[in-house]
């Protein structure tokens, strides 16, 4: 019965390199998988346009142990993947969330066909951005 906004830059999610919550190429997250009651929610840091590569502690069995900067390319189509995979469930999974999601005639039609979901890449900052703002992506 708890809603989680992502208003500030993810201050209530926390890294995981299986995260159970990605982000689509629109502005906003989305479960890509069911997430028990109580279960942290997770996404993974190497969209967040970092600077600087980090030790990853996350304790997944598929732990990358460095997450790097290089990751938000090298894992876009795969996040992209698992994103199309769970956007039907749109349709299936009461949304009361949904009077603040943007675009809602495309994220529609999207759910249907789920190839219509913009890759995370849109989020990604061209690297001349200035970096004080790279930073505050980064110390969520």
């Amino acid at each position: 019965g708890e809603r989680v906004l992502c208003w500030d830059l993810a201050r209530w999610m926390n890294h995981s390199c299986e995260a159970n919550v990605l982000s689509s190429g629109w502005h906003f997250d989305i479960a890509i998988r069911d997430v028990a009651a109580g279960e942290e929610l997770t996404n993974d840091y190497g969209a967040l346009n970092i600077e600087r590569s980090f030790t990853c502690l996350c304790g997944s069995e598929r732990c990358r142990g460095t997450v790097h900067p290089e990751d938000f390319d090298a894992f876009a189509p795969t996040w992209d993947a698992k994103v199309q995979e769970a956007f039907p469930s749109l349709r299936r999974v009461p949304q009361p969330l949904w009077q603040w999601v943007p675009n809602k005639r495309l994220v529609s039609a999207a759910s249907r066909n789920p190839q219509q979901v913009p890759s995370v890449r849109g989020h990604m900052l061209p690297a001349d951005v200035d970096v004080p703002l790279r930073r505050r992506a980064v110390r969520a």
